[in-house]
């Protein structure tokens, strides 16, 4: 079973183009620019055949409510994937739209299947990198998204958002983020350590059914994340 990735874009230093009248957004969802995680999106290999069938736009990614918006036009340059996004005209797509517009969300991202991928050593900033090229991918899903940087820019966005789904879904994707930031900064190896400790002093059933436990804990982390990343 192929596995679904994404990728995220900040857009705030891309030029943008909105209509207010049409709620229409002309955006770059994909770029050829060497990623923070040594991976490059090839533009010329995306395949968006099948995403044309069902051209959906969501918000952070949830598929399971309504989409915000259609696709329109998909354009592929040497920059990366231009898109021309639709939004429906629902109080919480309007609100979208305007925290776009208004600079508060800067952030698209996709999700999609990769096919071809090569390891290629590429100069970037005067400096040579070993680069993952995904050469070859097709194209899914993509959202707009909420990716603050720190706390401060977290509080003045939401100042912003006057729609409360829109404010829950934000921090939501903030607490998920931190937590999955604690998770990876070894939060669950701490906690496993400190009952791996105790079970020292215990006798060998209470010990077990402790392990037991830590790996109930984990399991259920797991999931969760899984599940709120998928929606």
């Amino acid at each position: 079973m192929e596995s679904i990735k994404y990728k995220d874009i900040e857009e705030k230093m891309v030029t943008k183009e909105f209509d207010s009248d049409a709620l229409t957004i002309t955006h770059y969802i994909s770029t050829s620019t060497p990623d923070r995680y040594g991976e490059i999106m090839k533009p010329e290999g995306c395949d968006f055949s099948g995403y044309r069938k069902n051209p959906v736009v969501f918000f952070g990614h949830r598929s399971r409510d309504l989409p915000i918006a259609k696709n329109e036009k998909i354009i592929i340059d040497e920059s990366g994937v231009l898109a021309v996004t639709k939004f429906d005209t629902s109080d919480f797509a309007k609100e979208i739209f305007r925290l776009n517009a208004e600079e508060f969300l800067n952030s698209w991202s996709i999700g999609f299947v990769p096919k071809k991928m090569k390891s290629q050593r590429l100069n970037v900033n005067d400096e040579e990198q070993n680069y993952l090229c995904i050469e070859e991918w097709e194209l899914l899903e993509y959202s707009s998204v909420p990716i603050p940087a720190n706390p401060d820019a977290v509080n003045l966005m939401l100042k912003e958002v006057k729609n409360i789904k829109v404010r829950d879904i934000i921090l939501e994707r903030n607490n998920l983020s931190t937590l999955h930031k604690d998770c990876r900064a070894g939060t669950i190896t701490h906690i496993e350590q400190i009952f791996t400790d105790k079970c020292k002093d215990l006798k060998s059933d209470n010990e077990k059914l402790i392990k037991n436990e830590i790996k109930y804990f984990e399991d259920r982390l797991v999931k969760t994340l899984l599940r709120l990343k998928m929606r």
